[in-house]
């Protein structure tokens, strides 16, 4: 591995991939390249993962993660410009992860996945958010929040997925709580993903059922005034599923998206809109690494996404058209690092990643070892 972890460029045209060329270290052409550096990571032996995260300035951000072993097992860490460090929880708050969305210092949402609790910080103190309790599920399921995100205007939206019944409930925060809003989602469709940038500017994505039972992607865009469907192309085999795992406005005019198979992560896509009816479509290549999805704009017209691997994790970054894959900071071979979220620090080019890594343990029940790590890119 060369010493700024890059593995190799390749450059694909209208989505296709018609180079592939090996770097073998730093030269002078790629002197300039930024790397991927380890940001130590001291909240306790009990967090095992960082999995949610919300940068609002250059010296203030939070990530959103799990505990081992508790039955109220999410964390939550806050960065200052310069170190990550504990951050007061409510309690009780438990639930199988955690989804999270920050407008600024003062407007911070927490929610349970698997759960049916939320919580607003208001710079001062936690309150709790009620959720509407009648949002059409049937009970008992495994119903909670499956997506959450809020804009500097103050905006938040958040999906709530009853994944037994295959039903949904898309929610706004008006006047200290949730309310219940109506999205023309298709005919046995679920909405899944949201994502916001101002009051203006709200995508949500998700899945319907298509003609053979298959999952078929779709995405929707709310301008202010109303929603248009933006089209997603079909899958390529007729029974395949496929679903958005992510999405990200940019600006009016830009925003980028990642597809994949619902079963296995294969047939991965970028999704880049830049206008109009319709989604752009860049196949992944192969040697950009397992990823589920994580994005982040570069500040420059191009996107991050986030994988994972044995020894490094890894990250793709498209911009004009090309592909480039880096590594990150080396660990043990036999340590899997996998990026569970990205943001980019505002006003500036700097990225930060969160997420996991898993060893051996034969010391633990489950085999396993989790523990949380941070990257950012200079």
């Amino acid at each position: 591995m060369s010493s700024d972890h890059l593995s190799r460029r390749t450059v694909l045209t209208a989505g296709a991939a018609v180079a592939l060329t090996p770097v073998l270290g730093r030269t002078a052409a790629s002197a300039d390249v930024p790397t991927w550096q380890d940001v130590p990571v001291s909240l306790g032996a009990d967090v095992a993962s960082l999995d949610a995260l919300a940068l609002v300035d250059r010296h203030w951000g939070w990530a959103g993660g799990e505990l081992a072993g508790t039955a109220y097992n999410l964390a939550l860490a806050r960065w200052n410009g310069r170190a990550w460090s504990r951050f007061p929880i409510p309690e009780p708050f438990g639930g199988g992860g955690v989804v999270m969305a920050a407008a600024d210092r003062r407007h911070l949402w927490l929610m349970g996945y698997g759960t049916y609790y939320s919580a607003f910080w208001d710079g001062s103190a936690w309150h709790e958010a009620e959720i509407p309790r009648d949002p059409g599920f049937s009970f008992p399921v495994e119903v909670g929040p499956y997506s959450i995100s809020a804009a500097r205007d103050g905006t938040a939206w958040a999906v709530l997925v009853d994944v037994v019944n295959d039903r949904y409930a898309a929610v706004r925060w008006e006047d200290g709580a949730w309310a219940r809003v109506p999205v023309p989602v298709p005919d046995r469709g679920v909405a899944q993903r949201v994502a916001v940038r101002s009051s203006r500017d709200v995508w949500i994505s998700g899945w319907y059922r298509g003609g053979s039972g298959n999952r078929m992607p779709f995405s929707l865009h709310w301008d202010g005034r109303s929603w248009t469907g933006v089209a997603v192309s079909p899958p390529d085999q007729p029974r395949e599923g496929q679903t958005i795992k992510h999405l990200f406005p940019v600006s009016r005019s830009l925003a980028w998206a990642y597809r994949s198979w619902d079963a296995m992560p294969t047939r991965r896509t970028l999704l880049r809109w830049t206008g109009g009816d319709s989604w752009q479509e860049f196949p992944l290549p192969d040697d950009v690494p397992y990823t589920g999805g994580a994005l982040a704009d570069d500040g420059r017209g191009g996107v991050w996404i986030g994988g994972g691997d044995y020894g490094s994790s890894g990250y793709g970054h498209f911009r004009d058209g090309g592909w480039t894959v880096l590594r990150g900071p080396s660990r043990q071979s036999d340590e899997r690092a996998d990026v569970m979220s990205l943001a980019r620090v505002p006003g500036t080019r700097t990225v930060m990643a969160v997420g996991q890594i898993t060893c051996r343990d034969t010391g633990n029940p489950s085999g396993y070892a989790k523990r949380p790590f941070a990257e950012r890119l200079h």
